[in-house]
């Protein structure tokens, strides 16, 4: 019975509500941007709802899951569609290696095993798609990045409560905050800290606004400090140093520059020396056997991957790796995994990009990697191309950002995560966006 008054609910928000609120938002334009403000504060927040929940598979998905922002980025294209005179487009710049790199791994669904858990990540994969298009239309039509950064703040303010809470009032050693795992929150809060670094470095900013950016910066560095991921500790130095560089090398020095430079080291001198018995317990601590964990995992997904040209099947990577398999022998013959001979889900290999290539082959790894490069590129060239104008901040920051979370990558796969996957389409969509600009200037 639960299933079907989940089904009822959602049949009444998507065909009753959402339209209605699309009404709205194609006529008010206040509605509209606060429409687009509550889509990104709820990619930091899993509310919404589960049709089919399955919370003990070991997954990149575990449910047909249907959130808030996906309700709020339909409702907001919908919207978009019916605006007069604006041209909705559909076909952004680098949608088309997105929706070549879906193809690829939807045809994975007839090798899986289990074609329902594949189905989660499908459907994942849609309102990704609907997610993209809406902030790419909503930006173009709006001509401010404004409202993505006033999200942004507000999220990471919220996340910062919580993280506070979750480690002074309940003591928890590593915080995940409003997400599912203390990775995603160094993932989530390493792009929100070169961001806020970036446009705070490079934009015109009231004396208030500068204040608001510079606490909303703090706040999402100890995020990532209150995370204690390894890597998301390094890597949000490498993240800050890449847009650091970028803001230097092409906008130039400037006086607000060298002194907020100047008040970051002092502070990052003073967070280190205050966290270093904690940061150095976390790498001296560090188990012998999670690190070759990673390596008999990335064995066992290259198996995989030689295997099936097709891949294994999206989201059906913890069925080979169980001891059913033999594809992760090493993990049960050094004894380091003890799962039961009965236990269908083994472990989850610790990079997206090997997890790509196990589970829908490696053409479709190759599509992944040019659909990630060719935006990581296109970032770069428009720092270069938008130097000393507004919206170099942002392109400044994603581009630090995205170094960092794609270097991060080869660590951990949390860049599946829905939080995750849903601020990398936001970030694409901000890249798109400037890209069609650049194209537009090219024709004229």
């Amino acid at each position: 019975m639960l299933i079907f008054l989940k089904i009822a609910i959602l049949v009444f928000a998507f065909a009753l509500v959402a339209p209605l609120f699309a009404i709205l938002i194609r006529r008010y334009s206040a509605v509209r941007d606060w429409c687009f403000v509550l889509m990104i504060l709820s990619t930091s927040t899993y509310i919404g709802m589960n049709l089919l929940p399955m919370p003990l598979w070991k997954g990149t998905a575990r449910g047909f899951a249907i959130y808030a922002v996906d309700f709020l980025s339909f409702s907001l294209l919908c919207g978009l569609l019916f605006i007069p005179g604006f041209k909705f487009n559909w076909r952004p710049p680098g949608l088309n290696f997105y929706l070549l790199y879906c193809g690829l791994s939807f045809i994975s669904f007839f090798s899986a095993a289990y074609r329902v858990q594949c189905g989660f990540e499908i459907l994942k994969m849609f309102w990704m798609y609907i997610f993209f298009l809406a902030a790419y239309n909503y930006i173009i039509l709006k001509r401010s990045f404004w409202p993505l950064v006033h999200a942004l703040v507000i999220a990471v303010f919220i996340m910062f409560a919580v993280a506070v809470f979750q480690r002074y009032a309940l003591h928890i050693y590593q915080i995940r905050s409003t997400l599912p795992h203390q990775n995603s929150l160094s993932l989530y809060g390493i792009m929100c800290v070169c961001i806020l670094l970036g446009v705070l470095f490079n934009e015109k900013t009231t004396s208030g606004q500068s204040i608001m950016l510079f606490m909303a910066f703090l706040c999402a560095v100890l995020l990532v400090y209150f995370s204690l991921s390894r890597a998301g500790l390094v890597l949000m130095f490498f993240g800050v140093a890449v847009t650091t560089a970028l803001t230097f090398i092409l906008n130039g020095f400037a006086v607000k520059r060298g002194v907020l430079l100047t008040i970051f080291l002092i502070g990052a001198s003073i967070m280190l020396l205050m966290a270093a018995g904690r940061i150095r317990e976390r790498f001296t601590t560090a188990s012998d056997a999670s690190g070759q964990t990673r390596i008999n995992l990335a064995k066992a997904a290259a198996r995989m991957a030689n295997d099936y040209t097709l891949g294994v099947g999206l989201n059906n990577f913890s069925v080979y790796s169980s001891s059913k398999y033999d594809y992760a022998r090493e993990q049960y013959e050094e004894g380091i995994s003890y799962e039961e001979k009965s236990d269908e889900n083994g472990p989850i290999v610790e990079t997206i990009y090997l997890l790509v290539a196990a589970e829908c082959g490696w053409i479709t790894l190759g599509v992944l990697l040019l659909w990630f490069g060719s935006y990581w590129w296109w970032s770069l060239s428009l720092n270069i191309a938008f130097k000393h104008q507004p919206c170099f901040g942002i392109m400044a920051g994603i581009c630090g950002g995205l170094s960092a979370n794609y270097i991060q990558s080869t660590l951990e796969w949390v860049l599946k995560q829905y939080s995750n996957f849903y601020l990398l389409m936001l970030v694409f969509a901000v890249i798109a966006v400037l890209r069609q600009h650049q194209r537009d200037k090219k024709l004229t």
